[in-house]
């Protein structure tokens, strides 16, 4: 009996409970399928890659000029599907389920990796993967990275959340590499690793290399302050971290998928990355408030011992130097440092719940209760897990409102038209979404596109098209310029049909709900 309680760990076992039931809560959101956001370009992507491995097209348009998002990840889930004749849809929720457990593998990783006793490893991992999930202000930005709850759920499979695993692993290896002296091939073989991971972090999600970049720092500096080692022994670690980061840098500009160094510098037309991201600094206190309860904290446990925890607090800081970076130059993409910043501030509140004692839990738990009501949404939760898909009605309202599962359900019917040629539709922006995940190219995407130099006169073009303000012979230059294939009206646009009537055929290719496809006229 006495052997049994020193093995039973309630934490482990409370542990497995909690990723068993986050596990299930997955699953049932891969049944419903109530995808949103950036789900449709990385189905569009992966379907190009799985067609063309070698050399593949511009997924979205029709233009001859690469995609930034053939990463690694990427060309690896294309590879999986050109061998074993998979859908998309089906590859994209068996990523999610990967990339799932590799998340709790990383979380428990980094929640160990600055915790040198082992009795608090399950404790230290079941709060980092709570807080890391639920810890948030209301409305926590809805963005990759922002692993709180109502995102994570939806971004599994997206490269941003493997690119984030990869870097908690990339530190995990960097430890290994700072504390092993006795074998030159061991630090060989592990630089090589370290540097993979670099490489494909970069190509697959560039910002997070600055995250990985302060993690591996942290690490740096905590293994630096355990032990005390000679001058050479210092330059010679470092080299091999630095070695690793240029091995990766330089195998990076050679990535035949895309141009890495013009795509970290580009700053033409179609990136909008940077203003879409501006809304990370925008009432973002009340999003994220929670972590304000760090020196509250602090002043309970009064651990605030600089000897132990200052390289957590220099990453942090470090990373809070990069977002604000980003606002002073406009650089608003840097705001996904953000996100990175809080995941620092989880890990620094575990370590100092590690250290509470029980008189003051009773405090620290009565603020806690107070912050609920405020934390992050939980019946956005619930909401989600009512939420089904339903047919949409063929009126503009009904399709206006529909969420975006409920679109490419309706528009699903046309993939067998639209995959045969890769078939180019001029539709409206937001129906032009869904539009290349059924295998056809659009004039103009909302999505940014590097690399093409008339994006944003493309949106104008297509915006002006769909609209009562355009005149017969703007919609003609638009088709002379761009030669779509076919005319795509939806019940939103379904109004303008005979203003259209000169440029299509008079009966559709497809019909169905108030959606029509049309074959546009040849014109010489």
């Amino acid at each position: 009996m006495k052997r049994i309680k020193q093995h039973f760990n309630p934490w482990a076992i409370a542990s497995i409970i909690v990723c068993g039931l986050l596990f299930l809560l997955q699953l049932f959101f891969i049944e419903r399928s109530q995808w949103t956001g950036d789900y449709w370009e990385h189905n569009a992507v992966i379907k190009e890659l799985s067609l063309h491995l070698q050399q593949p097209g511009h997924p979205i348009l029709n233009v001859d000029v690469p995609h930034a998002f053939f990463s690694p990840y990427s060309v690896f889930l294309g590879a999986i599907i050109s061998l074993t004749g998979i859908q998309v849809s089906t590859l994209l929720n068996l990523a999610m389920i990967a990339n799932l457990l590799l998340f709790f593998s990383a979380v428990y990783l980094l929640a160990t990796m600055f915790i040198s006793e082992k009795k608090d490893h399950a404790k230290a991992f079941l709060l980092l993967l709570i807080l890391t999930l639920f810890f948030w202000g209301s409305q926590a930005p809805l963005y990759s990275s922002f692993f709180h709850f109502s995102s994570f759920t939806l971004t599994l499979s997206y490269p941003s959340t493997f690119a984030f695993i990869c870097s908690v692993y990339a530190a995990a290896v960097s430890k290994q590499l700072l504390i092993v002296s006795s074998s030159v091939r061991k630090e060989l073989a592990l630089t090589v690793v370290l540097s993979c991971l670099l490489f494909i972090i970069g190509l697959t999600h560039p910002l997070t290399v600055l995250f990985t970049g302060s993690l591996i720092l942290c690490v740096y500096l905590s293994i630096l302050q355990q032990q005390k080692f000679n001058q050479q022994f210092i330059f010679k670690k470092t080299t091999y971290l630095v070695g690793a980061g240029a091995l990766a840098l330089t195998l990076a500009g050679f990535w035949p998928y895309y141009p890495f160094f013009s795509l970290i510098t580009y700053a033409e037309s179609g990136n909008q990355f940077h203003s879409d991201s501006l809304v990370l600094y925008q009432h973002i206190a009340w999003k994220i408030f929670p972590v304000f309860l760090l020196p509250v904290l602090v002043l309970f446990t009064q651990s605030l011992n600089w000897k132990k925890e200052w390289p957590l607090y220099v990453s942090l800081l470090l990373l809070l130097l990069i977002y604000a970076v980003g606002f002073y130059t406009k650089s608003y993409g840097l705001g996904r440092m953000l996100a990175f910043a809080v995941i620092v501030i989880h890990l620094l509140l575990v370590k100092n719940l590690l250290l509470i004692r029980k008189a003051k839990a009773i405090w620290f738990t009565l603020i806690f209760i107070l912050t609920l009501p405020y934390l992050f949404q939980t019946k956005n939760i619930f909401r989600s897990l009512n939420n089904e898909r339903r047919q949409i009605a063929s009126d503009s309202t009904s399709f206006q409102q529909a969420g975006h599962s409920a679109k490419a359900d309706a528009l699903s019917f046309l993939e067998p038209i639209l995959e045969k040629r890769s078939s180019i539709v001029l539709t409206d922006l937001q129906t032009g979404l869904f539009i290349p995940a059924l295998g056809g190219k659009v004039v103009a995407a909302v999505y940014p596109v590097y690399w093409v130099n008339d994006a944003d006169q493309r949106k104008e073009q297509v915006t002006l098209f769909f609209s009562n303000k355009a005149s017969q012979q703007d919609r003609l230059n638009t088709i002379y310029q761009h030669r779509p294939d076919y005319i795509l009206l939806t019940p939103s646009t379904s109004y303008l049909f005979p203003r259209l009537a000169a440029f299509i055929e008079s009966d559709p290719v497809a019909v169905k709900q108030g959606i029509s496809l049309y074959q546009v006229k040849t014109y010489h």
